[in-house]
């Protein structure tokens, strides 16, 4: 297996380097999806949100306390996670490009 990747080092990093790349451009088109798909989303929430909010005030009322919305924390937190990735991803899919061309060939010996 050693001898196999010394021979083949190369083409095992720029295949690396490649589905890395790959990988990120995929990351980068699943994380920015259109406005008209997540904006029906969000108000068909915000309609069921509405519904059960009215529900409960009609069955007690409860003195009003600060919200926190958890819903936009999260998707704030999930958003900075995916472009962090797609950074991580496409760095390291170059550097593996880069270091497939840059450095020499050696022998299983070394």
């Amino acid at each position: 297996m050693k001898a196999w990747f010394y021979e083949n080092y190369i083409a095992v990093m720029r295949l690396i380097g490649t589905l890395l790349l790959l990988g990120g451009a995929a990351l980068f088109f699943w994380g920015n999806t259109t406005n008209a798909t997540v904006s029906s989303e969000v108000q068909r929430a915000a309609e069921r949100v509405a519904r059960m909010e009215a529900r409960l005030q009609d069955s007690a009322h409860v003195p009003s306390v600060p919200k926190v919305d958890y819903a936009k924390a999260y998707s704030e937190h999930t958003k900075t996670q995916t472009r962090l990735m797609l950074i991580l991803m496409i760095l390291l899919g170059a550097f593996f490009v880069a270091y497939s061309f840059v450095t020499k060939r050696r022998s299983p010996d070394d």
